[in-house]
C-alpha cells in the first residue's frame, strides 16, 4: 500500500509540487481525480455526474439527469451546466 503512496511522499516532504497538463475535456473529471481549486466543478465522463473539488481531490456532488455539459458564457468562459431531468411522466 505504500509502495504506490511513495512519489506523493517523497514530493511533499521535499517540498516540491509539480502540475502535469492532463489530455481530455476542459471540465471533465473523474471521482478521485486531483483538482487545484476547492469548490471547482467537473463533469464525469459519462456526463451525468456532477463533481466538486474537496480537499485536493474531485468527488461526488450530484446527479444531472438531464446531462453535464460545459459551455461558455456570454464572456467565453466556461460554465458547467448540471440539468435535473425530468419528473413524473
Amino acid at each position: 500500500m505504500i509502495r504506490p503512496l511513495l512519489p506523493l511522499l517523497t514530493a511533499l516532504l521535499l517540498g516540491a509540487c509539480t502540475i502535469v497538463e492532463v489530455p481530455g475535456s476542459p471540465g471533465e473529471a473523474e471521482e478521485g481525480d486531483p483538482c487545484v481549486e476547492q469548490g471547482s466543478y467537473a463533469c464525469a465522463p459519462d456526463q451525468i455526474v456532477e463533481l466538486v473539488c474537496e480537499d485536493g481531490w474531485f468527488a461526488f456532488s450530484q446527479e444531472c439527469a438531464g446531462g453535464c455539459t460545459v459551455e461558455s458564457d456570454p464572456d467565453g468562459n466556461p460554465e458547467l451546466l448540471c440539468a435535473p431531468g425530468h419528473s413524473g411522466p
